[in-house]
């Protein structure tokens, strides 16, 4: 009778857990609270002192991940974070034919030490997503939609397709599942429709980059 009294007790306490995690992080506007801090809003001016947006996240190391195409003609970058602290930069990352790049922060502290997590395998069709980005210049905007379908070739990229609206300065902006991980990274929209760079992708060039870094240590 004991034994049968301290399984109860036991699954009691398991479920509560359970129960207590699913509120905790599980539920959506958690999950989004506490992704806020990774995604940053992105002021470039190029060589002739005009300025263009974009958006972008923290993933970690100095390193702030990005839309090519936002930092592709930048002379130096203000990027501003959740806690309205502004870091600037000049320096930039790269890889031809991919739509990703990364912006380098020396001395880096604060925000930076933050990171997303970003998950391998991209979502199964249908499944929620949702995006923290800055359309508009409106910093730290959320918005939600679904996984629409995988592998378009979008200008001769492979791109994966979401069901949510994509504004201008959105281009960098993370998209995670509903557990907090980025899957991709928004990079284009027409038509109402957005599109994503696979995490994959970025994971890609984030390890090119950390080679070059270690090639030229040795």
């Amino acid at each position: 009778m004991r034994h049968k009294h301290a399984m109860l007790v036991l699954f009691l306490v398991i479920i509560s857990c359970a129960v207590h995690s699913y509120w905790r992080w599980g539920k959506l506007s958690n999950v989004i609270e506490r992704e806020r801090p990774v995604a940053v809003l992105i002021r470039v001016q190029d060589e002739h002192g005009r300025t263009g947006f974009g958006s972008g996240m923290v993933v970690g190391n100095g390193l702030v991940l990005t839309a090519g195409h936002v930092i592709e003609d930048a002379n130096n970058v203000f990027i501003e974070f959740d806690d309205d602290t502004v870091v600037e930069s000049s320096r930039f990352f790269t890889v031809k034919t991919i739509d990703a790049g990364l912006i380098i922060i020396e001395n880096h502290e604060g925000g930076l030490n933050q990171r997303v997590r970003l998950k391998m395998m991209p979502p199964n069709i249908g499944d929620t997503v949702f995006t923290i980005g800055s359309p508009f210049e409106n910093k730290n905007s959320v918005a939600t939609g679904v996984f629409s379908a995988r592998d378009r070739d979008v200008k001769g990229e492979r791109l994966h397709q979401l069901d949510i609206m994509v504004n201008p300065s959105m281009s960098g902006c993370p998209v995670f599942n509903r557990y907090g991980n980025v899957v991709g990274m928004v990079t284009r929209g027409r038509y109402g429709i957005g599109f994503m760079v696979p995490s994959e992708t970025c994971e890609f060039v984030i390890g090119v980059y950390e080679s070059v870094q270690r090639a030229k240590i040795k």
